[in-house]
């Protein structure tokens, strides 16, 4: 049986509602934000995505027609270069365009092995502390602590 067109093409809200409502769950469990960002992230976005559109998921994950998938921050990292964003891809896919200048800062996310998994649907990234979604995954707290860590260790 093919899954529904609502199913594989689900809203903002829907999104919205299930990473609340898991997010419950797992601090009903006793799991803090950080525990599920920072190590149960890829079961998290498992659990909301089997929410949103239902078992099997990854059948459908980035198909034809669909638009969101789940994101692997090692799968933007830039083969040829260790330590660095893959900024063409960022740009092309994500609409993400960190200026040349600026870039260095982002880059030390890299090098310090920031791996993280999140959603991504029509523009917006998703993960447990962000259930509206940013515009950027730069803006998830994930990563913005990240980038404060940087700062700090560039300052010292």
């Amino acid at each position: 049986m093919q899954p529904s067109p609502e199913l594989l093409n689900p809203t903002q809200a829907d999104f919205q509602r299930a990473i609340e409502a898991v997010r419950e769950r797992y601090t009903q469990e006793g799991h803090t934000l950080w525990d599920i960002g920072n190590g149960l992230c890829e079961d998290f976005v498992d659990d909301v995505l089997t929410e949103v559109v239902g078992e099997g998921w990854q059948m459908n994950e980035g198909g034809e027609g669909t638009k969101w998938w789940e994101v692997y921050t090692d799968g933007l990292y830039d083969a040829e270069t260790e330590g660095r964003w893959d900024w063409s891809l960022l740009a092309r896919i994500y609409g993400i365009n960190i200026p040349e200048g600026d870039r260095d800062r982002y880059d030390a996310i890299a090098t310090m092995g920031a791996n993280h998994v999140w959603i991504f649907h029509e523009g917006r990234h998703y993960d447990c502390e962000h259930p509206e979604g940013v515009s950027s995954f730069f803006e998830l707290n994930f990563f913005r602590r990240y980038l404060d860590l940087a700062e700090k260790l560039h300052a010292a």
